[in-house]
Order: structure tokens, then sequence, then C-alpha cells
């Protein structure tokens, strides 16, 4: 999902991560964390993730991220991840 080496004027597009850093990230996921990808044509285009925090102090809290492929920004993508987010 990750911009390869460039940014775009009108998003926040990182550098690409290493798989393996997505990999430890997505095995660290626990059972109140949540991911939901927006697939076209067999192509991941958006992704919503919801992580819970562990401490019992925080686990009324939680981070919510949300990208969409430049490319298909402004189709509503993103829109319908949100509402079936929430």
């Amino acid at each position: 999902m990750r911009c390869e080496g460039k940014k775009s004027g009108h998003t926040l597009s990182l550098p690409t991560e290493k798989i393996d850093f997505t990999e430890g990230f997505l095995g660290s996921m626990g059972g109140d964390d949540h991911v939901l990808v927006s697939e076209l044509e067999g192509k991941v285009v958006g992704m919503v993730e919801l992580h819970f925090l562990k401490s019992a102090r925080q686990k009324h809290s939680a981070f919510l991220g949300i990208m969409v492929r430049t490319e298909y920004q402004g189709q509503g993508i993103g829109k319908n991840l949100m509402k079936k987010t929430f």
C-alpha cells in the first residue's frame, strides 16, 4: 500500500516498508485488532486498520489507520471502508 520511493503532493504517502516488517506487524496482531481490505480485480486498493491498546489503563483506546492507493482515491473506497468499520 505504501508508495515506492515517491511522494504525492496531496497525500501523506510514506516509503515502502520491508516485507519482514509488515509480516512482523501482522504477526503481532491480537484478537482485538482488525484489518479490512478493499479489493478490486485481485488487487488490494485500500485498507483500514483498528488496533486496540492492550494495557489495562488504555483498553478504552485504539489506533485507526486508513489507506487508499493514490490511483483509486476519490472513488468512495475510503468512505466505504469507514462505513464497514463502524
